[in-house]
């Protein structure tokens, strides 16, 4: 439960690839180098490069606490399912939490088992966050403390929150909680195209 496997301070361009945490509580968690007592530059990392990652069983894929980091993702697949309470999600699990602020793209996304959703922005007062994504697959099983939402946004500096951007329209399977029209728990938004279908 408290296990963050990897933590990225101050780092510039940092290439990642081929990680994958058990019963985590993030795989990779993104800080500030300032200590307890406010010592350090206050930096973060930027332009973060993260090839293939696989969390399972854990309560978070990536975790964002400072303000102003920047990463990129190929392949991100988060399975958050409760160790101790198989078929149930993790206690206020998210494939991404972020309490700071972050511009994150993931090319491809393949999440499982979340309670709060797949995303959790809980940056009161803080910097908004934009997030890009390529493709992503939500499979929610039927499970008790299912989420309800894609995405769980407290709002941020700005009048119309964080935004989510998807390239293509999230695939949502086998969910019997979430309303397609109500994807957001809070302040922000998310867009992604109409598609047509074609004979």
């Amino acid at each position: 439960n408290n296990l963050d496997l990897l933590r990225l301070y101050r780092s510039d361009t940092p290439f990642i690839d081929k990680v994958f945490s058990i019963s985590a509580h993030s795989a990779i968690l993104v800080d500030t180098d300032q200590d307890l007592y406010g010592q350090g530059s206050g930096g973060t990392s930027s332009k973060i490069h993260v090839g293939d990652l696989s969390c399972d069983m854990s309560a978070h894929c990536i975790w964002i606490k400072s303000d102003g980091s920047s990463m990129t993702i190929s392949t991100l697949d988060h399975q958050g399912e409760d160790v101790a309470n198989r078929g149930n999600p993790r206690h206020s699990s998210s494939a991404i939490l972020i309490t700071g602020s972050s511009d994150l793209q993931i090319s491809n996304m393949y999440v499982q088992n979340v309670q709060v959703g797949v995303f959790d922005i809980s940056a009161k007062g803080r910097q908004c966050s934009n997030i890009y994504i390529g493709s992503a697959i939500i499979d929610l099983p039927s499970a008790r403390n299912e989420s309800k939402y894609l995405a769980r946004m407290n709002g941020c500096n700005e009048k119309n929150g964080s935004k989510i951007y998807f390239s293509l329209p999230p695939l949502i399977k086998r969910s019997s909680t979430m309303d397609a029209n109500k994807m957001i728990d809070g302040v922000g938004e998310i867009l992604y195209p109409q598609l047509e279908m074609h004979n």
